[in-house]
């Protein structure tokens, strides 16, 4: 199931990605930057948390193969589920009642890949902030001065190192600001830029903001979107921290702060993903935004976080489970013992049963038929003609414990009957009772259809003794037999 949840994540958020990516191409100048870094920072956040809220609109009908579960049936009704799944699924399932279920070759793969990513960044960090050690504190009157100008509720420390090229800001509680020891301390409008320009990434806490991106990164390195989307977010995150420069600023020293810019671009260093250098990202992109760069208008606000709203409402939504989906969900919900009702009729000890699908009586797969993977099938397949739509009937008297959408099965009844009998009825289209309902043997409680994995229209239906499947067809009268057997 955490594969199948996994897989769902990813792909919803490479989708949340493609969107994102088409916004910023169409509206690149009309929106700030700063939308785009919420943008980015959502679609990570929708990387790392699989949960979402189930709504019962057709949000994303594709994707709509949630999982979900139930219960009833035995052991031999969940491996008939397992069996229907792909065979690159079944093997990453939990084992059921003693058997080991083996880890593929594919997800030990992903593993390794999480694994080696998040070894690689870590090694990177911790090599560079030993290296960063070695700086000073900064001394100098007109650092000390940006300093008291621009107080924060954490402690900002300026130092300088001869291990860098272009100044950059690392920590979370404890942020530093480390300038290049080439630094012109003298040019007191650029130390300004580049001072303020750090203090914005420190303010904006963009040291967690780079840590979320590249944890989305080493979970989701299989999805080529997610490394554009760690690419172009950590560019927006320079230009909307440009933005925020200027319009500290004002727009007339958008030229002294694209020199400023040029300046230190040309000083390179080792990149880290988890530093915010001032001249790292593309100069062209930049240059030409801050050329560009205006006041944003109260009704590109307004737009802004409309969209950013929409965004979160979309994509945290998950369509709730259709009549007719398709997925690999394992019943292991409890079902309540029946407290009264009853009984069916006997026969010299022999329980009867009505036959559960009106004027359907072709049996397409019978009780105890193997499989391929070794097991017996617990219940029949009934189809025929008159399959799609025809009334399904409640075997004997009881209570309906359970009616709702159960994942392989579709629309599924579970009925309850005293002796310990049990009742499963699946792949219904129109579920027509509701649990806690008393059912009365003959009584038409859903229409066959083709819910769950059903490939068309079908009726399976299953008998439970103590737990203990039973075939179906031994337990009918011999009215009903007769009429199976001039099918055969």
């Amino acid at each position: 199931m955490m594969l199948l949840s996994f897989v769902q994540t990813t792909v919803l958020g490479g989708v949340m990605i493609a969107v994102i990516l088409l916004l910023r191409a169409a509206l690149k100048g009309r929106l700030g930057a700063g939308l785009f870094r919420v943008l980015w920072a959502l679609a990570a956040l929708r990387l790392l948390i699989p949960a979402a809220i189930r709504v019962s609109l057709p949000v994303y009908p594709i994707l709509s193969s949630p999982v979900t579960g139930s219960a009833h049936g035995s052991d031999t009704l969940t491996r008939e589920l397992l069996a229907k799944l792909p065979e690159n699924l079944q093997s990453v399932l939990p084992a059921v009642h003693g058997t080991t279920a083996a880890i593929p070759a594919g997800m030990l793969f992903w593993l390794f890949g999480c694994a080696a990513a998040t070894l690689y960044f870590a090694v990177t960090y911790c090599r560079c902030r030993a290296e960063l050690r070695t700086s000073l504190p900064a001394d100098c009157a007109a650092v000390n001065c940006w300093i008291s100008r621009h107080a924060v509720t954490r402690k900002i420390e300026v130092r300088v190192s001869d291990k860098i090229a272009t100044p950059l800001t690392y920590g979370i509680f404890h942020p530093v600001i480390l300038l290049p020891k080439q630094t012109d301390w003298t040019d007191e409008r650029q130390l300004d830029f580049v001072l303020t320009h750090e203090w914005v990434h420190i303010r904006r806490y963009d040291a967690l903001y780079k840590l979320i991106l590249t944890a989305a990164l080493c979970l989701h390195w299989c999805n080529p979107l997610v490394w554009v989307m760690a690419l172009v977010a950590n560019r927006d995150l320079e230009l909307s921290c440009d933005e925020q420069v200027l319009r500290a600023a004002g727009e007339q020293q958008r030229q002294a702060y694209a020199l400023t810019l040029l300046t230190l671009q040309e000083r390179r260093n080792r990149r880290t993903t988890l530093y915010s250098h001032f001249g790292k990202y593309p100069i062209e992109e930049r240059i030409t935004a801050i050329m560009k760069y205006k006041k944003t208008s109260l009704l590109a606000v307004v737009l802004a976080v409309l969209l950013a709203a929409a965004m979160t409402t979309a994509f945290a939504l998950m369509p709730q489970q259709s009549e007719e989906p398709a997925d690999g969900s394992v019943p292991i919900a409890p079902i309540e013992p029946v407290s009264s009702g009853d009984s069916p009729p006997l026969t010299g000890g022999k329980t009867l049963l009505c036959w559960p699908a009106e004027d359907c009586y072709l049996v397409t797969a019978s009780f105890g038929l193997s499989r391929p993977d070794g097991s017996e099938m617990d219940h029949i397949t009934i189809s025929g003609e008159n399959a799609r739509h025809a009334p399904v009937l409640a075997a004997a008297d009881g209570i309906v414990s359970f009616a709702d959408f159960d994942g392989t099965n579709g629309n599924c009844i579970v009925i309850d009957h005293i002796n310990g009998l049990r009742t499963v009825y699946s792949h219904c289209a129109k579920i027509d009772v509701k649990k806690g309902d008393t059912v009365k043997a003959g009584d038409a409680i859903a229409t066959i259809g083709s819910s769950g994995s059903a490939t068309g229209p079908c009726l399976g239906f299953a008998v439970y003794e103590d737990d203990i499947a039973c075939d179906p067809v031994s337990l009918m009268p011999d009215s009903v037999i007769e009429k199976l057997s001039c099918l055969k």
